[in-house]
């Protein structure tokens, strides 16, 4: 009988702040993402308003300026376009084969462009669902891009500034002026961009829109900020600035009006000489002690100030900020599960956040920075090792650090409870190549508030400076620098075994319940089960492609997870000798692990800023499937790979080519179509042969009536061409070009076929009109060469469907305009 094991599903996901780029929805409301959820948070009472959710981790987000709809590029290159109002992901357009960098709106919010870490930008036309071009021509990473009238602007690492005609699809202009990398691309107001290079200088670029050019240089200059300017955020007339010092600039955008206005400007602009300052004027300048992600600029003087997993925002009166909020939480390097289940610690660089395995937080606080941590039995209590070697002790149920002690010479690298009859105890190893038993009382002082005391029990010397250790009621194994593990009895503390067989040192190791096996992980990528009572190495698992940073046994069972840098969570039988399953779920290298006391649910924190509470789940995982699903994504990933190195060396590299990319969704539209356009043109071809027999019979009934065909069960009950276009209406409008482009002629012309019968019965008449177009214009040179009388008259019948359908179709639309138009006059008349 096949063995079969359940499933844990993603029950949770906390820990996260700020993961990407923060864009103020209105005064009182930010758009913040967490991993793969931008969410729409009221600043003013700290609530979350609405949730948008995405497949994959969040690289940058983009709104546009009526708020209609929502951006969000990935880290596998897709854009999703959520609708504002209620949350729902409208489209999902797929152009890119890395993560999404620049996301940017046109003006009426029917256009956005996106540039990922290849120098290509691809406009995506919203309303109608697909690709408008893809732009080549940089030489390098493409910095900025913005929309203006009729073209798009771009600057990139190359030092240029290219102009791309959104009509003839083409670059119209390039400007070679700048002399250095550019780094940033704002418009100030109609007809002005301002650019950033490296350099630390500020040019102003002017639309001239004569013959040759669309823009030129105006003049260049320097502002006192400190720094070269890596982004232009702005809002009406103020301008943000980041510095790449780390330093936030405020600035006055001087419009033309105001050009004009001032005696002295006016009579610069008119003697042709230029200044910077008459079109931006620095108000104030200030540094902060840490990263600077992104900025955006509100109204009323508001700005937010994205940083790592977290964000401050300030309002500006008279130039001057004044910190309004400010929310930041590190990463979770240490993730607890207490013993009763009950509640869930992250620790990280001086700080311990609570979580309810729901994911809710219950409370944060603040502690030295730890390298190791435990729950104490009871689950209220959490012991802390910190780097300078003491331990502190945390009071979970008072939110407050209820004491500290030095307790190691050195930096102490793992604290571990135990249990030895009566006595609760802790173990702890350290640099300084001691082992130390430790006896915990709790006691209650006069104030009534509980206290915890540790004792030194006993200590003794290693070898080595230890990385790690794990303790049952039996034994304790004690991971060295030199790449053994030491194992002991317990309470004598008599060496028992020495585990050697690991290139390099032991990172991770934990002991099944029953004493039987050892699981150890190491830098060197593998996993090794060692049997306890000869210290035979059993099994070596070989699968993680980084540094082993946990293992987790599931209690009662020889089942593990391991975690790794690679951002795998991988699932492992010791006794089968099998990898389970492998979870991708993090989108960064995997911190820690914790298991709950009965394997109902394990936790991951990673350097995604999240943790990550996986919930056993009642479905089952078999084995044979989940290893045929890894196989079939590895021949995926290859073809990809293929793709891209074809893509990326053809020799032609036009400066335009078409937006979306071949992907493995669209590979298999295409495949699923032409298996489907065989099987309705089979059922038809039989079809049409019973008619004509049954004519034949009627006109000379001699001989048994013909029979009809028996109905085909994969039609599903429909007809052959309600089948196909149901189908066909499937596939993506975003994806629909890309599945049609890899259709032999063959199928091209036989779905043809299909749409005229589509058009005369009046069915999809726009899909039917995309297609035909599409296919005519991809082979048109087959088709402008053919003699096949059957396929021109098909084609002549074609055109004269699509031009009767759509002059009907717009005839129909353009009355119901109207007639809105006149339902919107009588509401505003009663109104």
């Amino acid at each position: 009988m096949v063995k079969t094991y359940l499933d844990y599903k993603v029950d949770a996901r906390g820990g996260a702040i700020s993961t990407a780029n923060i864009l103020y929805f209105n005064s009182k409301q930010i758009l913040v993402v967490r991993n793969k959820t931008v969410i729409l948070l009221n600043t003013r009472t700290n609530t979350i308003e609405r949730k948008y959710i995405c497949d994959e981790e969040i690289s940058v987000i983009a709104v546009d300026d009526e708020r209609n709809h929502i951006a969000a590029g990935t880290v596998d290159g897709k854009v999703n376009i959520f609708s504002c109002l209620d949350g729902e992901l409208l489209v999902t357009f797929s152009g890119h084969r890395t993560g999404v960098r620049i996301l940017e709106f046109s003006e009426n919010g029917e256009m956005v462009l996106s540039v990922a870490n290849e120098p290509e930008i691809v406009v995506w036309d919203i309303v109608r669902e697909e690709g408008v071009c893809r732009f080549r021509g940089h030489l390098n990473m493409i910095q900025g891009a913005l929309f203006i009238p009729g073209f798009v602007v771009s600057v990139g690492d190359d030092g240029l500034v290219k102009v791309w005609d959104l009509e003839i699809q083409q670059c119209r202009q390039t400007i070679v002026g700048h002399r250095a990398a550019i780094k940033a691309l704002i418009e100030l107001e109609d007809n002005i961009l301002l650019t950033s290079t490296i350099d630390g200088k500020l040019r102003v670029l002017e639309r001239v829109d004569n013959e040759d050019d669309i823009l030129e240089i105006k003049g260049e200059g320097v502002l006192a900020i400190g720094g070269d300017v890596e982004e232009f955020t702005k809002k009406g007339k103020i301008l943000g600035m980041r510095v790449n010092n780390g330093t936030l600039g405020y600035a006055e955008i001087i419009t033309s009006n105001e050009r004009l206005q001032s005696k002295k400007r006016k009579k610069r602009l008119e003697d042709g000489e230029f200044l910077l300052t008459d079109y931006v004027t620095l108000r104030h300048a200030m540094k902060l002690n840490t990263t600077i992600k992104s900025i955006c600029v509100g109204d009323d003087g508001l700005m937010v100030v994205a940083i790592t997993n977290g964000f401050k925002e300030y309002r500006y009166k008279e130039w001057n900020p004044a910190p309004l909020q400010d929310h930041y939480r590190p990463d979770a390097r240490l993730v607890l599960v207490s013993d009763d289940d009950m509640k869930v610690a992250c620790i990280g660089d001086g700080n311990c956040s609570m979580w309810n395995p729901n994911g809710t937080n219950l409370g944060s606080i603040d502690c030295g920075r730890a390298n190791t941590a435990t729950f104490l039995p009871g689950g209220r209590f959490i012991a802390i090792g910190t780097v300078g070697g003491s331990i502190e002790i945390i009071d979970t149920a008072a939110s407050v650090v209820i004491g500290s002690m030095t307790a190691h010479s050195g930096e102490i690298t793992v604290i571990k409870p135990w249990k030895g009859g009566d006595m609760i105890g802790l173990v702890s190893g350290g640099k300084d190549k001691q082992v130390r038993l430790w006896m915990v009382d709790v006691l209650t002082d006069e104030d009534g508030k509980k206290c915890v005391t540790l004792t030194k029990e006993n200590e003794w010397e290693m070898d080595d400076s230890i990385l790690n250790l794990t303790v049952s009621k039996q034994v304790l194994a004690v991971a060295l620098m030199d790449n053994t593990v030491k194992v002991y009895k317990l309470p004598t503390m008599q060496f028992y075994l020495s585990l050697y067989g690991h290139n390099l040192p032991v990172t991770a190791l934990d002991i099944s319940d029953d004493n039987n096996i050892i699981i150890t992980g190491s830098a060197d990528k593998s996993i090794k089960v060692w049997g306890l009572q000869y210290g035979e190495c059993i099994k070596t698992f070989k699968g993680h492609e980084d540094l082993i940073t946990g293992i987790a046994c599931i209690p009662r069972t020889h089942y593990f997870f391991s975690v790794s840098r690679d951002k795998s969570l991988r699932y492992w039988d010791a006794d089968k000798q099998i990898q389970i399953k492998t979870f991708k779920e993090h989108n960064a290298g995997i911190l820690s692990i914790g298991c709950s006391t009965f394997g109902d649910y394990i936790v991951s924190s990673s350097a995604d800023h999240s943790f990550i509470v996986w919930m056993r789940s009642k479905e089952q995982i078999f084995v044979e499937e989940e290893e045929n699903k890894q196989l079939t994504q590895h021949f995926n990933d290859e073809e990809l790979k293929q793709l891209d190195f074809v893509d990326r060396n053809a020799p032609d590299r036009l400066d335009t080519t078409e937006a979306s990319r071949k992907t493995i969704e669209t590979i298999k539209d295409a495949e699923d179509l032409m298996a489907v356009l065989d099987l309705v043109t089979k059922e038809d071809f039989s079809m049409k042969g019973y008619e004509e027999e049954l004519a034949q019979w009627n006109l000379n009934p001699v001989g048994d009536k013909p029979q009809p065909p028996e109905p085909n069960i994969l039609l599903c009950g429909l007809s052959p061409s309600d089948h196909l276009l149901k189908l066909v209406g499937k596939i993506s409008p975003s994806n629909l070009q890309q599945t049609l482009l890899m259709l032999p002629t063959s199928n091209a012309i036989l779905l043809l076929r299909w749409v005229v019968d589509w058009l005369e019965k009046d069915k999809r008449i726009l899909m039917g009109v995309t297609i035909a177009s599409f296919l005519c214009k991809v082979h048109y040179s087959y088709f402008s060469g053919s003699k096949d009388a059957s396929l021109i008259e098909m084609l002549e019948k074609l055109a004269n469907l699509c031009k009767s359908r759509i002059e009907k179709l717009r005839l129909t639309t353009a009355t119901n305009l109207e007639l809105l138009k006149v339902v919107d006059l009588e509401l505003n008349d009663k109104n």
